[in-house]
């Protein structure tokens, strides 16, 4: 396995303002059940899909989640093999829609990097981008449903970890038959994501390329978002630890 990493950010890694490609991707997309290794496949729109896992999914700091849905989308051949695909992984903030596509023409957070003839060519690749756990774009999080419950899980969502991250990712390819793929991409915690799916599953990828990432979080980091953290629940509209996510007393 190859291993890059770059710790200055780029200026092509900067957010795009570009308008939309103009180009199709000839793909079909899908909606998929993970059931104990089985997929039961269903229509969506034709950039974007789910992975529903559909049985316990256990944490690395414990507890579980009874189900986990991961949001992803694609670009490039949908039925090019694992050696020509890439697992793109997004930050801390960043959902899948990395570039924009046939469905969704918004600009996506690496439009500059991710197209036919760019860096990451969708021309040759096949490029794979699922959502992270925890966050509310498209991924289990605490704005879901707690099944058990019927109510949103808001406070009571469980502790994860990027390793709890890279099972998820894992659990997409499993769902799609990959068992390999080219490369794995990640910037920032999309980079960590990366070393943990790396560490985790070796054997599942030919190259590793982290950007502006780390294999452990520094002191100042932790003390950075204790104080993200403390700021929301300064808010006084935040109520409980339940309210929800009206933050903008605190922060502003």
């Amino acid at each position: 396995m190859q291993l890059c990493t770059l710790h200055h950010r780029p200026a092509g890694l900067k957010l795009a303002r570009r308008s939309a490609l103009n180009y199709a991707v000839q793909q079909q997309q899908h909606r998929s059940n993970v059931v104990a290794s089985k997929s039961s496949v269903l229509a969506l729109s034709r950039n974007k899909h789910q992975t529903i896992i559909k049985e316990k999914f256990p944490l690395e700091l414990g507890g579980s989640l009874p189900e986990v849905t991961i949001e992803w989308e694609q670009w490039g051949d949908s039925s090019l093999p694992g050696d020509r695909t890439i697992l793109l992984l997004p930050s801390f903030s960043s959902s899948s829609h990395a570039t924009s596509n046939r469905d969704d023409p918004r600009p996506g957070w690496w439009e500059k990097m991710i197209g036919p003839g760019k860096a990451i060519n969708s021309s040759y690749f096949r490029v794979i981008c699922p959502s992270v756990l925890g966050s509310p774009f498209g991924a289990t999080s605490p704005l879901s449903m707690n099944p058990h419950t019927g109510e949103k899980y808001k406070a009571s969502f469980p502790q994860i970890t990027p390793a709890d991250m890279a099972r998820c990712h894992a659990k997409v390819l499993d769902d799609l038959g990959i068992d390999s793929v080219h490369a794995v991409i990640g910037s920032s915690m999309g980079g960590i994501q990366a070393l943990e799916f790396a560490a985790q599953f070796p054997s599942r990828l030919d190259r590793l390329i982290g950007l502006a990432c780390t294999h452990q979080t520094t002191p100042g980091s932790v003390a950075f978002r204790r104080v993200q953290r403390r700021a929301i629940l300064a808010d006084p509209m935040y109520s409980s630890y339940n309210f929800g996510l009206i933050v903008q007393g605190a922060m502003w």
